[in-house]
Formats: structure tokens, sequence, C-alpha cells
């Protein structure tokens, strides 16, 4: 079972960074940066090597050795310590996949890549995900995702809400969690997501409560040491 962890704040840089703490086996750092000062807009990720991915609300991850620029893919997977990986996310959830010897992937699941199978995709990197850690940054809630029916039709039942004669509206972690609940992690293994980002725009940016105004939230994750497998009465 996961230890008890959290979302914490911090100004660091003039951006506001929203940390998860303890993190989990195999990574040493997964964060998101949020909103800037205009005075100071730098961030705790600047001047760091990283790498990053077009993001096309599809389905591929790719694994990846070095930083650099990945097109055409929503997720990386990497074995490499110290390597950053990063996402521009402004209501999609980021997703971090951590294993305590097979390595780490973050991935970029909106509807559209959740639809898409971006977490199968991810999973299929990873021999024992019944070892994994999964960790759901913030996103969009359920109380402000409103969708279109035909949108609302193509998720489970259980992650629709709504009332009488109102739109529908979809879960996004909940979607994810039961995906990856399929896929062989444990529900216990899932930890609670991250803020809803429409809820909290004075400190993360939203696409949905922007009215066009632009900007992301930039989610990056470091990769630590892996530990060897646990023995039996060790």
């Amino acid at each position: 079972m996961l230890p008890i962890m959290g979302w914490k704040w911090s100004r660091e840089q003039g951006a506001y960074v929203l940390r998860y703490e303890p993190v989990p086996p195999g990574v040493s750092e997964f964060a998101v940066v949020g909103r800037a000062s205009r005075e100071r807009p730098q961030g705790p990720l600047t001047r760091r090597e990283r790498v990053r991915l077009e993001q096309v609300h599809g389905a591929g991850v790719v694994p990846v050795t070095a930083p650099g620029y990945y097109a055409g893919v929503d997720g990386a997977v990497t074995r490499t310590e110290g390597l950053v990986l990063s996402l521009r996310v402004a209501d999609c959830l980021p997703v971090l996949l951590a294993s305590p010897t097979e390595g780490v992937a973050l991935v970029h699941a909106g509807w559209r890549g959740l639809l898409a199978g971006i977490l199968e995709t991810a999973l299929a990197a990873f021999s024992r995900p019944e070892e994994l850690s999964v960790l759901l940054g913030p996103g969009i809630g359920p109380g402000c995702f409103q969708v279109g029916p035909e949108v609302a039709a193509r998720f489970p039942a259980e992650t629709v809400h709504g009332r009488p004669g109102g739109r529908p509206h979809v879960d996004l972690a909940a979607a994810a969690r039961l995906r990856l609940v399929a896929g062989g992690v444990p529900r216990e293994r899932i930890a609670e997501p991250g803020p809803c980002t429409r809820c909290h725009q004075h400190l993360l940016h939203s696409h949905r409560g922007s009215a066009g105004e632009p900007g992301r939230n930039l989610a990056y994750a470091v990769v630590g040491s892996a530990r060897p497998p646990t023995r039996p009465g060790s």
C-alpha cells in the first residue's frame, strides 16, 4: 500500500509549484508548475534540460533515454536516472506511473487520450503492473468537467454525473482509475488526484476556465534510482 502522501504548494523562483511528497520508489521529484509572476516567470525547471512531447491527444508513448523533443506522442517512459520528463497540461490529467525496478512513465491523459488507450499503452511498458505506484496530477474535476451527451456516452456510467435536465459531467480521475485497475494496478496503489484546475485558477491554468486566455501548467517528473525488488521476509 502507498504510504501517506499528498500535494503541497510552494512558491519557487516566481512560480506556484504543486509537489507530491513523498514520491514513490523510482522517482526523485514529481511536481506541477502553475502560474508564474510576470516579474520572475522562471520556475524550478529553468535551465534544466528535459524531455518534451508534442501531445496530440493520442495513445502514443515513447521510450526515451535523453532530453529532447518527441513528436506525435503523449507519453514517455524511461529508466534513465536523473532524466526529467515533462508535459504541458491545463485541464487534462498528468499521470505518473512509477515502478521500483522498471522505470517511470509520464503521460498526458485528457478525455480523448483516455478513450484512445494512453494508459493501457503506458502500462504495457511494465511487466509487473501490480508493483506500480500511480499518481494522478491536477486536472479538471468532476464538478467542472461538463460534456455533451455524445462524449458522456463513451465513458462508464459510474464516472458520469449530472442533474436531471442538465448536461452530464465526467469524472476523469475516476475513469483513469478504472482503466488502471483493469490493467493490473491495485486500487490501493493509485493515489488520490490533485486539485481541480478550474477551481484553483489563481494557482493553476485551466483551459475551460480561461475564456481563451493562453497558458499551460508544466508537469514534470525526475527519475530516481531504482531499488531492488523486496524479497519475502526481508
